[in-house]
C-alpha cells in the first residue's frame, strides 16, 4: 500500500476535441532537503489538517480518492472530508456556519496494521469546476499525521502540480492572506503552517449526454432531530460529468418545494426548525434533462416552555443536540452544541470543545452546588 500512485491507464476521450484524458494523481512526495518522509508531526484525538486545491483547467475535474499516512496509534479512525469556497486562507473554523461543507466520510473505521499510506476516502466524486480554488480539511476521529515546518521535518516544496491541478500545502498562500495549511484539534486547528502529506486522485469529468442519475440521499429517514442540530444529507450514485448542476430543494410543513440558496453540492447540512422534506435535483444543462432523488423528511423536537417562576441551578445536564449540551429539565436548546460559542456546565469544556478548559467557580455563589452555565466568546 505505497504512496506513489502515478498515472493510471483509463483513457477517456472528450468528444468535443478528441483529446485524451487519464485519471491522474498528485502526491506531496516530500523527499527534498532535510525533510523526513514519512512525516513525524501530528496530533492525537479529534483532529484535522487543511490544504488547498486549484483547478486551472478549462474543464472540471473530479476528486476521486484521498490517501494519507496513518500510524497504528490511530487504528480504526473515522475520516471526513470538508471543503470551503470562502475561507481559503488563514485561521480555519471548520463548521457549516462558517461556510464549510462535509463532502465525504468513511463508511466504517479504517483498520491500520502498520505505519503506512492508506486510502482513507474512496469514490469521493466531488467536482471541482474550471478555474476554481477550494480549501479542504481532512478530519480524523483519533488523530492525524502531518508535516511540520522546522528541520528536520520541514515541508518543502508547498505547491504540487499535475495536469493543470495544483495542491497547495503548509505556508503556501496562493495570493491570499495567511497560510493554507493548518493542523490540530477539530474544528479549529491552530498549528500553522502545517502540511498535508499524501496523495489525491483525480478524474477529468466528461460532458453529460442525456438524463442524469439523481442518486440516493442518506440517511434515508424519516428523521427526528433537536432544534438547531446540523444533519448532513449526502447523495451517492449520482451522475458525475461536465454540464451537471446539483440543487437541493425543501418543503416546509408540507408546503411548496423551493430551491435552497447556495445548496448546490452533493452534501447539504440541514438545520430544520419545522418539519421539512429535502431532495436534490440533478440537471444536465446540455439537454435540460433532470433527475430527482428520494425525499428525506426531518422533524425537529422542540423544547417546551417553562412556567414562571423558573429556577435552574445548572448542576445536571442532558443530551439534546450533543453530549451534555443542555440543562436536564427539557426547557433548553443550544444553537451550537460544540465550539467556544457553545454553552456548557462550567467544568465541561472538553465536551463542549472549548479552547480554554479551566474549571473555576464563580463568586458570589448564587446557586446550589456552585455549578453554572458558561461559554467563550
Amino acid at each position: 500500500m505505497k504512496k506513489k500512485l502515478l498515472f493510471i491507464g483509463l483513457i477517456s476521450l472528450l468528444a468535443c476535441g478528441l483529446n485524451s484524458f487519464a485519471q491522474f494523481s498528485i502526491s506531496t512526495n516530500y523527499t527534498s532537503g532535510s525533510f523526513i518522509n514519512p512525516p513525524a508531526n501530528g496530533v492525537g484525538g479529534n483532529a484535522a489538517i487543511t490544504f488547498q486545491v486549484e483547478n486551472t483547467n478549462s474543464y472540471p475535474v473530479m476528486l476521486d480518492t484521498l490517501q494519507v499516512y496513518v500510524t497504528t496509534a490511530y487504528n480504526n479512525s473515522v475520516y471526513e472530508l470538508w471543503y470551503t469556497s470562502t475561507q481559503l486562507n488563514g485561521t480555519a473554523n471548520i463548521t457549516a456556519t462558517n461556510g464549510w461543507n462535509q463532502i465525504g466520510t468513511t463508511s466504517s473505521p479504517i483498520p491500520v496494521s502498520s505505519n503506512d499510506y492508506y486510502n482513507v476516502l474512496t469514490n469521493i466524486g466531488f467536482i471541482i469546476p474550471p478555474a476554481t480554488i477550494y480549501r479542504f480539511a481532512l478530519r480524523s476521529s483519533l488523530g492525524i499525521i502531518y508535516a511540520g515546518t522546522n528541520a528536520p521535518n520541514q515541508a518543502s516544496p508547498n505547491i504540487f502540480t499535475s495536469n493543470g491541478v495544483e495542491l497547495h500545502t503548509s505556508d503556501a498562500t496562493n495570493g491570499g492572506v495567511g497560510a493554507v495549511g493548518y493542523g490540530g484539534a477539530f474544528p479549529t486547528p491552530t498549528n500553522q503552517p502545517r502540511a498535508f502529506d499524501g496523495t489525491l486522485d483525480f478524474i477529468p469529468a466528461l460532458p453529460c449526454t442525456g438524463p442524469p442519475t439523481a442518486g440516493i440521499v442518506s440517511p434515508s429517514g424519516p428523521l427526528s432531530s433537536c432544534l438547531g442540530k446540523i444533519i448532513p444529507l449526502t447523495v451517492t450514485g449520482y451522475t458525475l460529468a461536465q454540464n451537471i448542476t446539483y440543487q437541493w430543494w425543501e418543503s416546509v410543513n408540507a408546503g411548496p418545494w423551493t430551491a435552497i440558496a447556495g445548496a448546490t453540492a452533493a452534501t447539504y447540512n440541514a438545520t430544520p426548525t419545522q418539519p421539512t422534506e429535502y431532495r436534490m435535483v440533478v440537471t444536465c444543462t446540455s439537454t435540460n434533462d433532470t433527475g430527482i432523488t428520494n425525499t428525506v423528511s426531518i422533524t425537529p423536537t422542540l423544547p417546551s416552555y417553562a412556567t414562571i417562576p423558573y429556577f435552574q441551578d445548572f448542576e445536571i445536564w442532558d443530551d439534546y443536540c450533543d453530549i451534555d449540551d443542555v440543562p436536564n429539565d427539557g426547557y433548553w436548546s443550544n444553537s451550537r452544541a460544540e465550539s467556544d460559542s457553545s454553552w456548557g456546565r462550567q467544568n465541561q469544556g472538553v465536551t463542549a470543545g472549548w479552547a480554554s478548559r479551566n474549571t473555576e467557580f464563580y463568586s458570589p455563589q448564587a446557586v446550589s452546588g456552585r455549578g453554572s452555565a458558561r461559554f467563550h466568546s
